[in-house]
């Protein structure tokens, strides 16, 4: 017996239980924090067979149509009297406010803090800081806690002392650093030690053991460590109707450069009224576009990509579809409309109608099951491992309440791993990974001279405020949305100069690779730094110039747990302008990155005796030893990374 789960990522083999000694009573231990959790109990019994069953003594999952779930809920001491923010009785187990990155925030001479409650068990909260008083605001809710937030202006020239006020009736108490007592300390921010947004008193101007360091990966476990590939069919130019099969040639030469997972955009039949045929205009969610293939020819690709030990996502897409879709004439209830009664296009994209998927207390149910068995039908009956979501985030109409009560549900049939089109944190836990799009323009102005390389930190530091432990964020230089702009991005940046060959794409990747996050490559990445499409040839790929860099690169993130699951801290040098340097670390596996951001020649003075130590040079194939603060010598757009020698 064993018990399977979302705590585990429904892996049958990770939490086995054990029989007591009447032989029929079987016991496990799990470690949850407060939060809904859905399970069944997995049976291997003696003649090979394996059942999956519901605890008897445990309710349902009324959220999912489909299958059955037993649930369990770990709720705060208090939570079984119902909450009321007038009866005085504040539950004290869920009050939390840490003391660094998660509640804490700083920028441009304010200060954010954040304080964590049960919903609805609280009149009002108010923030007491250096004798003044500020009113807190609910920021985000769910069943089980509340998030309130205050800003207030900060110098960080005195020490900042502040308690949290408390009115639940009649009752005001206040909640400190010694948690809610009549004698109440104040939680004390030191001027001289604080690093913004970072835990007080932190020796390192940036570290971070917590969120976005992926010590607590999200997703399953087989996605950890795995690059992610993305595939655009359409410009590879095969013959009509082929693609596919001729694309599943090309599965061997992406696992040997060290891909994990297979990301194909739509590959759903495509509408054309109003539109061009564009992959995102998706006129049929259960077949295949015939001009790509079949669907016995992508169930082949399937499975010929897990017999590689490849994964593969389908990019999906929620939030609306084409004009010729079947569902606009069956059910016209389930979109949109405008002032005239009709049904309305989905933003400023004429060629597609915009689905409505309702609102809180009001939800268009048979939508949400409607997307649901389609989504479901991919992944039970074609066995893919997941789907990138298309307009995710709150660029779309489709409600995060969706992705909550999907996630579930497609996880009962396999662990899945979800990539959500967005950079907004309410979508996770219900996506592992979302997009970093702030990133990438920063690091084209670092290397333009516009920015200095300090900015990166400034980013990481606002990604650890932003978005919860285990979130994962997609790195990246290019995608589909951005390959045909001259900026690299959204083509409303100025043109990268491309004149000599764009060098820096190289010190670039190494950071999309090695800063904490899951690298992208883009169709066709490995054949040049600069923007160019695929080859129609699998070998192609391996005769380009560029192959051994990313074949290199994409091995570092695959074998080295420091990289894809350790803390981050990163090292001063004595060009920080034009310099980046930091360590990955899990136990005793370390990886030290050095990256020279110009144009310029660098040399580079590491200021942390905590590097001294053996290396392996990974791109130069060679032992370092390094003392204490080592100097190193950086030619323009230069990289270095370093494993540690015990490994």
């Amino acid at each position: 017996m064993s018990v399977v789960g979302i705590f585990n990522q429904w892996n049958k083999t990770a939490n086995p239980m054990k029989v007591d000694a009447d032989g029929v009573t079987w016991r496990a231990t799990l470690p949850l924090a407060y939060g809904k959790y859905v399970y069944k109990f997995a049976q291997f019994l003696p003649n090979g067979e394996e059942k999956w069953v519901v605890d008897p003594r445990a309710p349902l999952d009324e959220t999912d149509k489909i299958n059955d779930n037993s649930v369990l809920i770990v709720l705060p001491a208090g939570y079984d009297i119902p909450a009321s923010p007038d009866d005085g009785k504040t539950a004290s187990d869920a009050l939390l406010h840490l003391h660094g990155v998660r509640d804490v925030s700083y920028d441009q001479g304010k200060i954010s803090l954040s304080l964590r409650a049960r919903p609805n068990d609280l009149r009002q909260i108010n923030l007491d800081a250096s004798g003044k008083r500020y009113p807190m605001q609910l920021v985000r809710s769910d069943d089980i806690f509340a998030i309130y937030k205050a800003t207030l202006p900060w110098n960080r020239q005195q020490d900042l002392s502040y308690r949290f006020e408390l009115v639940d009736g009649n009752r005001v108490s206040e909640y400190g650093a010694n948690g809610l007592t009549p004698d109440s300390q104040p939680f004390k921010i030191i001027a001289k030690n604080f690093q913004p947004y970072l835990l007080t008193g932190s020796p390192q101007p940036l570290k971070m053991k917590g969120p976005l360091t992926t010590q607590n990966v999200a997703g399953p476990s087989w996605a950890k460590n795995q690059p992610i590939y993305e595939v655009n069919l359409d410009v590879y130019k095969f013959p009509k109707g082929t693609a596919l099969r001729e694309f599943e040639k090309h599965l061997p030469t992406l696992k040997e450069m060290g891909v994990g997972i297979v990301w194909f955009m739509p590959l759903q039949p495509r509408g054309y009224k109003k539109g061009y045929g564009s992959p995102y205009s998706v006129r049929d969610y259960a077949d295949i576009n015939p001009d790509l293939g079949t669907k016995a020819d992508f169930k082949r690709l399937v499975e010929r990509a897990h017999k590689l030990g490849l994964r593969v996502l389908m990019d999906w897409v929620p939030n609306h579809t084409s004009w010729d879709n079947a569902m606009i004439e069956a059910h016209p209830e389930w979109y949109v409309k405008d002032a005239k009664g009709e049904i309305a296009q989905a933003q400023t994209w004429a060629d597609v109608a915009q689905l409505d998927y309702g609102q809180s207390g009001k939800w268009n149910q048979p939508l949400w099951n409607r997307m649901r068995d389609d989504m479901a039908f991919w992944v039970r009956d074609y066995d893919i491992d997941g789907f990138r979501a298309d307009v995710a985030g709150s660029n779309g109409k489709v409600p995060v309440e969706f992705w909550k009560w999907l996630r579930p549900q497609l996880s009962a049939i396999k662990p899945v791993f979800m990539l959500a089109e967005a950079d907004n944190a309410e979508v996770h836990p219900a996506f592992d990974m979302t997009y970093s799009w702030s990133l990438p323009p920063i690091l084209w102005d670092i290397t333009a001279g516009r920015k200095s390389a300090l900015a990166i930190d400034d980013e990481l530091r606002k990604e650890a405020v932003k978005f919860p432990d285990g979130a994962v964020l997609m790195r990246f230089l290019d995608n589909h949305d951005w390959h045909g702009h001259a900026d690299w991005g959204w083509g409303n940046g100025p043109a990268i100069d491309t004149k000599n060959g764009l060098s820096q794409v190289a010190p670039l990747m190494v950071l999309c690779a090695t800063l904490p996050g899951k690298p992208l490559l883009y169709n066709g990445q490995e054949m040049s730094y600069l923007k160019v499409d695929p080859p129609s040839e699998a070998g192609a790929r391996t005769r380009s110039a560029v192959w051994p860099f990313y074949r290199s690169l994409l091995e570092l993130y695959q074998s080295q747990p420091a990289v894809f699951e350790g803390s981050f801290s990163k090292i001063h040098s004595n060009h920080d302008d034009k310099i980046y340097a930091f360590t990955r670390q899990r136990g005793q596996d370390r990886v030290l990155v050095v990256v020279n951001l110009s144009d310029q020649i660098q040399n580079a003075i590491l200021k942390d005796a905590a590097v001294a130590g053996q290396y392996r040079d990974w791109f130069g194939k060679s032992d370092v030893k390094f003392a204490a603060s080592p100097s190193i010598n950086l030619a323009p757009w230069a990289y270095r990374v370093y494993v540690s020698r015990s490994q």
